[in-house]
């Protein structure tokens, strides 16, 4: 005998049974088919309970468009006609969507074509929406109630994207996590943020930037923040030093030395701050400064205080750290006047010269 063709009815492979091409669903599970056995069942319709293996992982039953019935003890597929699914209240084959025994976020939709190699009519809600037995449609997780039905709460396990490969690599879960703002366990130390909701990831955004201390900000302690605010410890990203066995004061960030920014320091806890508008910081100690990583940095300022400017540095160029400009040549800045000056006038202060 060669071989079974399709049972263009049931869209499946045959069987050979008894000498005869046979659709499986019409040969006892006993012997080697899908049919179930009615023993010790009474009289009725069920849904289908022997599920074939589909693309290697996923286990799926004709619980959508087909049924088996049992009369006297003898078991009988049946497909259900075109247009209508079977319905587990009732146990018959009736038009709509009607929800199924495999998820909450699934369904069984007589008019839907699956683009893959899973049985039709079986569907699935968009992620995170659930099948609601009152509505008969797809709604939001939190208004549906779905009693046995087992509900699936990462994107990753959802029944049509647990093939896709490594799908846990790039796609966040809220597995474990509070509800509200959290950060992107997929990309640590970037502006990616989520928000959660009842371990569902119901958004996925972005940190913008702080136009005020015109830095990037990221997801730090429950919220966006700019990174002069976050630790230079986390994850290299944050600018704000550490006060450890620092006295308290007020101090210069290394990375920013002009403008109206700084860092205080009290109880060796370090918090960043910003002077009033109009002011920059003004230092009550000389400033020097040292090679550091092949550039110039300025030494921290003490003890330093907001003083009222009437300078305007909008215009500075882009390349430049915001609020810093430079003398037209070949001029220099004087720290005992405050003020640009001929660079043979000019008191750079001590290291400066």
């Amino acid at each position: 005998m060669g071989t079974c063709d399709n049972d263009n009815l049931w869209d499946i492979k045959q069987i050979v049974y008894e000498g005869q091409c046979r659709n499986p669903y019409e040969v006892p599970h006993k012997d080697g088919g899908l049919l179930s056995s009615c023993d010790g069942k009474k009289d009725g319709n069920y849904a289908n309970d022997f599920y074939i293996r589909y693309r290697g992982d996923i286990e799926f039953g004709r619980i959508c468009d087909a049924y088996y019935s049992c009369q006297g003890g003898v078991s009988r597929a049946v497909k259900c006609l075109n247009g209508t699914v079977f319905e587990s209240v009732s146990k018959t084959c009736k038009p709509g969507n009607h929800s199924n025994k495999l998820g909450c976020q699934l369904y069984c939709n007589p008019d839907f074509k699956t683009f893959y190699s899973f049985p039709n009519n079986f569907a699935e809600c968009p992620y995170p929406e659930q099948f609601s037995d009152l509505t008969h449609r797809c709604e939001n997780f939190t208004k549906v109630a779905c009693g046995s039905r087992p509900q699936v709460k990462d994107y990753c396990k959802c029944f049509f994207n647990v093939h896709l490969k490594k799908c846990e690599t790039y796609t966040p879960s809220c597995a474990g996590l509070p509800d509200g703002f959290n950060i992107n366990p997929i990309t640590i130390g970037s502006t990616n943020y989520i928000i959660c909701l009842q371990e569902r990831v119901i958004a996925k955004e972005n940190c913008p930037r702080d136009e005020e201390w015109q830095a990037p900000m990221f997801p730090y302690n429950g919220k966006c923040t700019h990174q002069y605010a976050i630790p230079t410890s986390w994850y290299n990203v944050g600018l704000l030093p550490n006060c450890a066995g620092i006295a308290d004061g007020h101090y210069q960030y290394p990375t920013r030395p002009c403008g109206p920014y700084y860092y205080k320091c009290k109880g060796w806890v370090a918090t960043a701050m910003k002077c009033p508008l109009n002011t920059i910081l003004k230092s009550n100690r000389d400033m020097s400064r040292r090679p550091f990583a092949l550039r110039w940095q300025i030494t921290i300022r003490t003890n330093a205080t907001c003083i009222t400017t009437s300078l305007t540095f909008a215009n500075s160029p882009p390349h430049l750290e915001h609020h810093m400009v430079e003398c037209q040549y070949p001029n220099l800045y004087s720290t005992k006047s405050s003020r640009w000056e001929n660079f043979t006038d000019a008191c750079c202060g001590k290291g400066m010269n």
